[in-house]
């Protein structure tokens, strides 16, 4: 199977852009011969891959990025010639309609999550704008993909009804939820009972429920609960949050590390934090966060809704229902560490099993030889 993707996310800076690396990787250990067309660069990725050049300015990378892939690398990449089938990020769809429209092969959107209005800078009436744009540009994209697509490809069930409000059902929507490696560097984890570690890595914007992560470290203070919690990420609050790390011996921040250092950061923790709040963006999600923590072993605290949970009722699962998550969290972290707190990290280890990307590669090979 020849499989291209052309997919919005910047491999250098994008975190998520995990998603589209490791599923790259893992489809070309499995015989199909993989391209990807994508802003940045990636060494040994073990792919094919074709740079996407782009303008850096919100509401004009899109645009920029289209023009490049549609005026240069279309010109020389005859996608008919190189691919079985094609997927499609969600933010190309519109701009490339017209090349999509006369595609040979068949073709799926992708939509690894909706606009979140992550990283828009600005004034307030300046963000509402470009927020209110990326609704209507990412509607515009199930409609132009519901007219000629072959299907296409969501993070959650909750995705899917979002998306099928829009195609009203008529496009076959398949769930690809986030992914992840086994954590190679898993080794006995510290006694957490003498010093709780906890860890937060992705965005770090207001609208995520970030500021939360503060008043869990002083709330854990507070309960006279020795711990460290790291926080790795970019975003609206980061100035904020490296100002309170600098008043916190207990808070500590990072605003980057090199991917490959993630895995070993997750090893050594005991708890993954999941702040983003039940509101409607983060209740379609599937954070990728989510499956990395369970595979380093780490239970999990934060609001309960679907976008934050598997099924619920894991024993790793220490998720609030409703109200302030915050003080409820900590005294089920404090359960949880004078219980079996071995058995629990296993549990998470555990279910994190058909969470692999060799597993989620299986079923995008599946559902594509059923298309093409």
């Amino acid at each position: 199977m020849r499989l291209v993707w052309i997919s919005a996310r910047d491999l250098e800076s994008d975190l998520a852009a995990t998603t589209e690396i490791s599923l790259g990787q893992t489809l070309t250990s499995l015989g199909v011969e993989f391209t990807l067309i994508s802003p940045g660069k990636i060494e040994n990725g073990k792919f094919g891959h074709v740079e996407v050049k782009r303008l850096s300015l919100p509401g004009i990378n899109t645009f920029s990025g289209a023009r490049d892939i549609r005026r240069r690398i279309l010109a020389d990449f005859v996608l008919a010639d190189r691919a079985d089938c094609v997927l499609v990020d969600w933010r190309y769809v519109k701009p490339l309609e017209t090349e999509l429209a006369r595609l040979a092969v068949p073709w799926l959107i992708t939509d690894r999550g909706p606009p979140a209005s992550s990283g828009l800078r600005g004034g307030r009436i300046g963000r509402e704008l470009l927020r209110n744009l990326q609704k209507r540009f990412w509607s515009s994209g199930w409609r132009v993909a519901n007219s000629y697509a072959s299907g296409g490809f969501v993070v959650s069930s909750e995705h899917r009804k979002l998306v099928n409000g829009i195609t009203g059902g008529n496009l076959e929507v398949f769930v690809l939820p986030a992914g992840t490696e086994p954590n190679q560097l898993l080794g006995e984890k510290t006694d957490p009972s003498i010093n709780l570690k906890l860890v937060y890595i992705g965005r770090i914007d207001k609208k995520r429920g970030v500021s939360e992560i503060i008043h869990l470290s002083e709330a854990l203070t507070d309960s006279s609960i020795n711990h460290s919690l790291t926080v790795v990420g970019e975003g609206d609050m980061e100035n904020e949050m490296a100002s309170r790390s600098e008043l916190s011996e207990s808070l500590h921040y990072q605003p980057k590390v090199p991917r490959e250092e993630i895995q070993r950061i997750l090893a050594d923790n005991h708890i993954g934090i999941l702040p983003m709040p039940d509101i409607p963006v983060w209740r379609i999600s599937s954070p990728l966060k989510l499956a990395e923590y369970l595979s380093a072993g780490l239970l999990i605290v934060g609001p309960r809704h679907p976008g934050n949970q598997l099924n619920g009722g894991e024993d790793w699962d220490l998720l609030t229902p409703s109200g302030d998550w915050v003080n409820d969290a900590v005294g089920r972290i404090e359960r949880a560490v004078w219980g079996d707190w071995g058995q629990l990290s296993s549990s998470a280890i555990e279910s994190s099993q058909h969470l692999l990307w060799e597993n989620i590669s299986k079923k995008l090979i599946q559902i594509i030889e059923n298309i093409a």
